[in-house]
């Protein structure tokens, strides 16, 4: 199960992934195709991104190399004199972070009549990382609690844990990563499970790839294996089971194997091109009885390319076909070709508008739609008002379309502010709207408001 951003919402979204730079993608969020199969380069404000030899340990600079090289964002963008430098020892570096915010959530359960409340968000990360010669290992942790005023049944926590390291050897750079999310499923998503309940799970994620590098070609054969257990909860109206409002969502634990190769081609700096084979396998561990199992194969085929101009455009795409099976006769296969292109248009250097659209093959955790085929377009834009002031306003449209039971959209909106006042302290302000239109669930309308400050070391 891939989440989805803006679909599977986990604590308004401040679980923004431990990015421990090892060469293994981060489980979660994001673009899911590009962000599996092209290196990652954008991680994001008061990221590590160009950080070394961009200026930190000397005097502040408005503008140098790193800040106006080909490819920078604004997000991607250091900020020597606001960005946190964390803890360093030798070759070990440490950083943290804490956030505290208040809110106001007007429809939380996602009913078509607003029930509304305020609410108290916190969250923390803290990470160490050693980067040596031939090697390094990473390993971090995160919560996040949401605690509403008025509707304590949605009040949740989540955490994560991971640990990763890269070991370069004779011919090339073995990888390899454990996570462990421990998430909720929030009523207000696509792909909801329809009983207005936050719902618990787990995913425990190992993952191993070796790059080898030919020359201008990189080929990188991968495995990865997750193990997806899901909890009960208790919710208000919907569907109820025999025992009233408590709902057991063990029939969605799984076991997934994945395994796959990739051909990278540099055919200049800034422009590559990727091909894609894998293969996934999944076992379900608690399929009910009397119906049919949901065991499934996957396959996907994919190529693609990645190039960054050396005006003020990166385009990068990936395409292909996926086709899934199931064990079961009962259940169809589906196949559908699959695709995430992006735009990333730098008009300044104080602006950049990136545009994203793609198609995948997603589980459904609804026992009423095995699958769904889910589409997306999100059109955001960064702007840099001062050094110390990022501006981010973004739209996204979101459909599910279901194998056997309708289509629902999601309609997304919203303002995101960061305002640092130095390395240390920053202010955060945010407002979301949401629309979901769906033929399966109850429609609903939702705004989201936030304000927190962030501590960083």
């Amino acid at each position: 199960m891939r989440r989805k951003p803006g679909s599977r919402r986990a604590s308004l979204r401040v679980l923004a992934g431990l990015g421990l730079a090892t060469g293994l993608a981060a489980p979660g969020h994001g673009q899911v195709l590009l962000q599996q199969n092209f290196p990652t380069v954008n991680l994001g404000f008061q990221s590590d991104y160009l950080r070394r030899g961009s200026g930190y340990g000397q005097l502040p600079e408005t503008t140098n190399q790193a800040a106006t090289a080909t490819g920078v964002t604004v997000l991607t963008r250091p900020h020597p004199e606001y960005d946190p430098q964390g803890a360093r020892y030798r070759d070990i570096t440490a950083r943290a972070d804490a956030t505290e915010g208040i809110g106001y959530d007007s429809n939380p359960l996602g009913f078509s009549s607003s029930r509304g409340s305020g609410f108290v968000a916190s969250q923390a990360e803290i990470s160490v990382a050693n980067d040596r010669e031939r090697s390094g290992i990473a390993a971090g942790m995160s919560v996040s609690d949401l605690q509403y005023f008025d509707l304590s049944q949605v009040n949740h926590t989540d955490w994560t844990a991971t640990v990763s390291g890269h070991y370069d050897v004779e011919r090339g750079r073995i990888d390899a990563g454990y996570t462990h999310l421990n998430l909720n499923i929030l009523p207000t998503a696509i792909d909801t499970i329809g009983q207005n309940a936050v719902v618990p799970y787990t995913d425990d994620l190992f993952q191993l790839r070796y790059a080898v590098p030919l020359g201008r070609f990189t080929v990188i054969p991968q495995a990865s294996y997750s193990i997806y257990r899901f909890g009960t909860s208790l919710g208000l109206g919907g569907i109820t089971s025999a025992a009233g409002n408590v709902f057991n969502e063990t029939v969605n634990n799984r076991n997934e194997l994945t395994v796959g190769t990739t051909v990278e081609y540099e055919f200049a700096p800034g422009r590559n091109a990727v091909l894609v084979a894998r293969g996934t396998k999944a076992g379900f561990t608690n399929n009910a009885i009397g119906s049919p199992s949901q065991d499934y194969g996957d396959v996907q085929v994919l190529g693609g390319l990645d190039i960054q101009t050396q005006g003020k455009f990166r385009y990068r795409a990936l395409a292909g076909y996926e086709e899934r099976s199931y064990h079961d006769s009962r259940l169809r296969q589906q196949s559908t070709p699959i695709f995430e292109a992006q735009v990333i248009w730098t008009p300044t250097q104080l602006t950049t508008l990136t545009a994203t659209l793609s198609r995948t093959i997603e589980y459904s955790l609804d026992g009423t739609a095995t699958n769904f085929i889910y589409t997306t377009a999100r059109l955001q834009a960064d702007h840099e008002i001062r050094r110390n002031i990022i501006l981010t306003g973004f739209g996204q449209f979101q459909n599910a379309s279901f194998q056997r039971s309708g289509s629902e959209n999601l309609y997304d909106a919203g303002l995101n502010l960061t305002y640092k006042l130095n390395r240390h302290v920053s202010l955060l302000g945010s407002y979301e709207y949401l629309y979901r239109d769906s033929a399966r669930f109850t429609n609903y309308r939702e705004n989201v408001v936030l304000l927190n400050v962030r501590l960083d070391l």
